[in-house]
């Protein structure tokens, strides 16, 4: 911080600077601001790198500049993420005047931003009005080709002063940037209101939303209706929403919800209860990305919502059925059969739930939980019984470590999370069973991970820790029966392998 004094011209000037600067937990990257004072004004300037809001909300290349007067206040404010794949920026400029009798007027020129490639026009239809009785806002525009936000009403201490947000053609796609942040995606077309009355005494709401083509995580559902209004005796709002899907031969209501939310409970924000009907669980594929592809499959059930805002409580139960997965990284698919799965806090738990594999039926036995911290940082721990179930069948294009097609009985366990995946497996090979297990040339053999070499005397002549691929960790003690073959390919190109 420098500056300097002019006690003729009574002139301040003074200049701010610094490489890293926080306020809370929000972070200034090489900010440089600037005041000086006029005759009658003070002018004042800032700009930044970047301001990082959150680990992943931030703005860069931001410009603030003020003009301060006797009376009034003229602003503008921009900013630019110059980041790819999206453009993020904006340019907003306005006033504030003060008169005589304590009133503020708030004003805002045509100003624009851009959020991942959709640029919003902003207008207002009048100053924004702050006096001893609340704020009054005439009309706040925000919109971008059809669609539109628009803010109208008062907040003031008093019933009859309403604050409504209505909404027309609003996408929902054009915010997958701050929901993919949380992991899931809705896209629909959002129409209707939401009213507040008396925000500074005792606030109420209402509401009225319409989606036109609900989706989540890519799966479409239907159209949503969601209606909410405040109830003052149990200081809590009453919610329903129902979601209607329209197929080409029937009609079905995936999802219907209905309950109360406390706001201001300390105990319990949540008292939900939903019943949900051919809930496509493919939707749920993002939260087992690299591990599993779910291709089809339904589920139905009734589930409750309770706990708080940063605990939620998610129990009930469902059945999922017509369920067809497929792992990539072995190329093989799955079917299960009907069988109920338990949804506790923090866990979603399936008992005896059968399987079998595609094209040739054989069939497994598996049982396995999946745990969240609120819905974050998901695990699981799955095990499986199968008895001659394919668990390979890959090429040597798909994997240069091992290839083939396995079908095995015994034991397995898949246990790890989204950055991580170990397997354990106890088998035993069953008929039409081929490894192929292609070596590095190398002068030493025994360097390849997966070959421990053993000496006459049963010794193993060298022991490697189990290597680690793609995220994936495999552990195997595999019994190769007579009517199992096995392959280790030293040169393909002149037939060198072992049998």
């Amino acid at each position: 911080l420098r500056g300097d004094f002019d006690s003729d011209k009574n002139a301040l000037n003074l200049f701010f600077h610094s490489d890293l600067f926080s306020y809370g937990k929000i972070r200034f990257n090489n900010i440089e601001s600037q005041a000086s004072t006029g005759a009658h004004n003070i002018r004042f300037t800032t700009r930044c790198d970047a301001i990082a809001l959150t680990d992943s909300i931030g703005m860069e290349d931001i410009r603030l500049s003020a003009d301060i007067n006797n009376d009034s206040i003229n602003f503008g404010l921009n900013w630019n993420n110059h980041k790819e794949p999206y453009s993020n920026s904006a340019d907003f400029a306005g006033y504030f005047t003060f008169s005589e009798n304590v009133n503020t007027f708030i004003g805002l020129h045509p100003s624009t931003i851009t959020f991942m490639d959709t640029t919003w026009n902003i207008y207002c239809g009048g100053d924004v009005k702050i006096d001893s009785l609340g704020v009054t806002i005439p009309g706040l525009y925000i919109i971008s080709n059809q669609q539109q936000l628009e803010v109208k009403g008062k907040i003031a201490n008093n019933p009859d002063a309403k604050l409504r947000l209505r909404f027309m053609n609003f996408d929902l796609s054009d915010f997958d940037d701050l929901t993919n942040s949380l992991r899931f995606d809705f896209d629909g077309i959002l129409d209707g209101y939401v009213e507040a009355s008396n925000l500074l005494n005792s606030p109420s709401f209402i509401s009225d939303l319409r989606i036109r083509g609900l989706g989540f995580n890519g799966s479409k559902m239907g159209d949503a209706t969601l209606s909410s209004a405040w109830d003052d005796a149990r200081k809590g709002i009453a919610l329903h929403m129902d979601v209607l899907y329209v197929g080409m031969s029937e009609t079905s209501r995936p999802i219907s919800v209905s309950g109360y939310i406390y706001p201001a409970d300390k105990k319990n924000n949540f008292d939900l209860a939903a019943v949900v009907t051919n809930f496509q669980i493919k939707s749920l594929n993002r939260y087992f990305e690299g591990v599993v592809v779910v291709n089809d499959g339904i589920a139905s059930g009734n589930l409750t919502l309770k706990g708080l805002f940063r605990d939620p409580e998610l129990r009930g139960t469902a059945k999922a059925m017509r369920t067809f997965l497929t792992i990539p990284y072995l190329n093989t698919s799955y079917a299960f059969t009907h069988d109920e799965i338990i949804f506790e806090k923090n866990s979603i738990t399936f008992n005896n739930l059968g399987m079998r594999d595609i094209p040739r039926g054989d069939t497994a036995l598996c049982h396995g939980q999946v745990h969240h911290n609120r819905f974050r940082d998901w695990t699981y721990d799955i095990q499986l019984y199968p008895r001659k179930l394919q668990v390979l069948n890959t090429t040597a294009s798909m994997n240069d470590l091992f290839y083939g097609h396995g079908y095995v009985s015994g034991f397995g366990r898949i246990k790890g999370d989204q950055q991580k995946v170990k397997i354990d497996l106890d088998i035993t090979t069953d008929p039409n069973s081929q490894l192929f297990v292609p070596m590095e040339y190398t002068s030493e053999v025994s360097e390849n991970n997966f070959i421990t070499f053993i000496n006459k005397e049963g010794q193993a002549l060298s022991k490697k820790k189990p290597r680690h691929f793609a995220g994936i960790e495999l552990n195997c003690k595999l019994e190769i029966t007579d009517d199992a073959e096995v392959q280790i390919i030293f040169d393909p190109t002149v037939g060198d392998r072992i049998r």
